[in-house]
Order: structure tokens, then sequence, then C-alpha cells
């Protein structure tokens, strides 16, 4: 079975529809039946041309766990992995970093 190949425009509008849906990169991948890796790869490369203006961009709502936090920032995490945000941190930085994470 042939596989076709799509263009760099095709992966920046999947890649926008992606940062729009607010799903993980690996639910979008899966119910559009794309390689997780391939779709990974190519919303790295094009990262933020793919979406139109910063808005666009979704996230998750944040539970404050603990009280005292010794390191000034925020503290993501996702299943066992722990990560300290430095404060001043880019968001869509951190967006990536959580999707990278899921």
């Amino acid at each position: 079975m042939a596989t076709s190949r799509r263009s760099e425009s095709e992966w920046k509008a999947l890649v926008a529809e992606w940062t729009a849906s607010g799903q993980s990169r690996k639910a979008f991948a899966a119910a559009r039946g794309i390689s997780r890796r391939t779709f990974g790869w190519w919303a790295w490369r094009l990262g933020p041309r793919a979406v139109a203006d910063e808005a666009a961009l979704n996230f998750v709502d944040v539970v404050v766990a603990e009280r005292a936090v010794s390191v000034p920032g925020l503290v993501v995490e996702v299943g066992q992995v722990r990560v300290r945000v430095p404060v001043g941190f880019d968001a869509r930085e951190v967006r990536r970093l959580v999707d990278a994470l899921c």
C-alpha cells in the first residue's frame, strides 16, 4: 500500500488544528492515523509558525498542590515527571514541554 506524502502547508494546517484542539499530540495523531513521531517532528519544526496568533494556544487547568514552593516559578507535573519552570519562561516553550511529556 503506497503512502502519500503531505506538503508542508498540509502539515502546518494539521499542527494548527492540533494546537487549537487541546488534545495531546499522541491523541491527535492517533485519531487521524498519523505517525506520532512524524507528527511530533513536524510540530517541532513548524513551531509557532503553525499558529496564526498566540490566542490560539490552549492551556490546561492548573491545580495548586503545594502551598510552600521554595523556588519561584512554576512546577509542571505530568504523570511521574516533575519539571520546575523558572519565572520568565516562554509560555509556548512550556506548552511544547508538556506536549513532549504527554
